[in-house]
């Protein structure tokens, strides 16, 4: 048995390293691919921003040859490229189907035919050279084109010609400008050296909003399946504790149900075997014995069944009207006698005498006997018990109270778990399996009605029932 249960927790452990190199495996590849997608996203960014300044720098190079020719459509609509078409024609750029570069030699070689055809209307180049670079044109141009590619995020512009700097909205700080974006400007009256400057303020968090969605919705996923696992691991355990506990509650029961079984029988053989009946006082020894332990041959057998009894979810209640106050004092009654015995004292208050309540007579009268026997089970050596019932608001009201050890607040929230018990420390006369507080609790519930307890440690308890009245 022990090397089969050293088995089964090697089992148990490697299926959770498993689960663990599973779950780690599984937030590794959701994080790496949460980077390939922002990596993504970064990609199409810079890709919609060469793209604004390439349209920028077309739509700047058209507004000078405007002013040289008075009118913005000089080109033969039979070419190829038609200048009046660029926002609508990238593809003619090779935009989306290669490098930069490829790109940018693209729109050169686009330039060309427009120069061609600049030069077919009489318009030298010379001309062109002469106008000057209209750097809040571009600006502007290409604000309209963040627009269009739906980028809203404020941003700074210089433009450097030459040995020239022009600064249009706003002047560059050394970080911004150690952390900007250098774009080659490439048009016609330019140097070839000549570059476009773009500082994005917070161009990290607005990337980051971009993906938020798909962020979001992963981080919620990862939680989720983290939370589930975490869930399916406790159950696991908490299920593997209540299984151990069963088993050890079995094992302590048969013990316990043996003890009796073979005092009894003992008893029996003695008066059979060697003449007691011939000796009345022997023979009622003998018969006291057997009562006292077929009594607790009852007890135990009867928390067996407990066990089964609000365990059932189809378990039938025969619900009838009964007075509560008049229940409670009969089970007082039948008590008194094991609390003297004990040098102890129960009292009884009783302010709901004409008050009747519907429930299950059976269980109602183990709930109150319960109550009562837990109290004087922790009250050792003498136990005081005080027992109040009352009314308020259609409820009925059973308080029990108690000089006995009290139970610590931590402890407060589990005393009617299954199987726990509170411990006692040294005290190790305390007979019980945990399942007396559990009955009751369930068998409430059953009720519809409801029990807490105050407590103290070290000064007593007090379990508070309450149960609709019926009129």
């Amino acid at each position: 048995m022990f090397t089969n249960k050293l088995y089964m927790n090697k089992k148990i452990h490697i299926a959770l390293v498993f689960l663990a190199v599973s779950m780690i495996g599984v937030i590794a590849f959701q994080a790496y691919w949460l980077k390939m997608y922002h990596n993504v996203t970064q990609a199409q960014f810079h890709r919609d921003i060469h793209r604004a300044i390439a349209i920028s720098t077309n739509n700047e190079l058209e507004s000078r040859i405007h002013k040289l020719t008075g009118s913005g459509s000089i080109y033969h609509s039979n070419d190829k490229f038609n200048y009046n078409n660029t926002n609508r024609n990238l593809s003619n750029f090779g935009y989306g189907k290669g490098s930069g570069k490829r790109f940018y030699e693209m729109q050169r070689k686009q330039m060309e035919r427009i120069f061609n055809q600049i030069t077919s209307n009489n318009i030298g180049l010379g001309n062109i050279y002469t106008t000057r670079f209209n750097s809040e044109k571009f600006n502007k141009y290409f604000a309209e084109e963040l627009i269009k590619v739906g980028i809203d995020i404020d941003y700074k512009i210089m433009f450097i010609i030459g040995n020239n700097l022009e600064q249009v909205n706003g002047k560059f700080t050394r970080n911004e400008y150690s952390k900007a974006m250098f774009f080659p400007l490439r048009s016609t009256g330019l140097p070839p050296e000549s570059k476009v400057v773009i500082s994005f303020t917070n161009k990290n968090k607005y990337l980051i909003s971009r993906d938020a969605v798909i962020i979001l919705s992963s981080i919620i996923l990862i939680i989720l399946a983290i939370s589930s696992i975490a869930y399916i691991v406790h159950s696991f355990f908490n299920q593997k504790k209540l299984s151990e506990l069963r088993r050890d509650f079995m094992n302590n029961m048969t013990h316990e149900l043996k003890t009796p079984i073979s005092t009894i029988g003992l008893a029996l053989e003695a008066m059979q075997n060697f003449k007691i009946l011939d000796n009345p006082q022997r023979t009622e020894q003998y018969i006291t014995i057997a009562r006292k332990e077929n009594k607790r041959l009852a007890m135990l057998v009867d928390k067996v069944l407990k066990i089964s009894a609000y365990e059932n979810e189809k378990l039938h209640l025969n619900l009838e009207l009964i007075n509560a106050d008049i229940k409670v004092d009969e089970i007082t009654e039948s008590i008194k006698i094991q609390i003297e015995d004990k040098k102890g004292k129960i009292t009884t208050n009783f302010n709901a005498l004409n008050i009747n309540i519907n429930v299950d007579k059976v269980h109602f009268t183990n709930i109150i006997y319960n109550l009562i026997d837990n109290a004087i089970k922790y009250s050792e050596p003498n136990p005081i018990i005080n027992i109040k019932t009352y009314t308020n608001n259609n409820y009925w009201y059973f308080e029990i109270e108690d000089n006995g050890i009290g139970i610590a607040n931590s402890y407060k929230n589990k005393i009617f778990e299954k199987f726990f018990r509170v411990p006692s420390g040294n005290i190790h006369n305390v007979k019980g399996y945990g399942l007396g507080l559990n009955y009751v609790y369930n068998m409430v519930e059953r009720f519809n009605g409801k029990i807490t307890v105050e407590s103290k440690e070290g000064v007593g308890s007090k379990f508070i029932l309450k149960l609709s009245t019926t009129k």
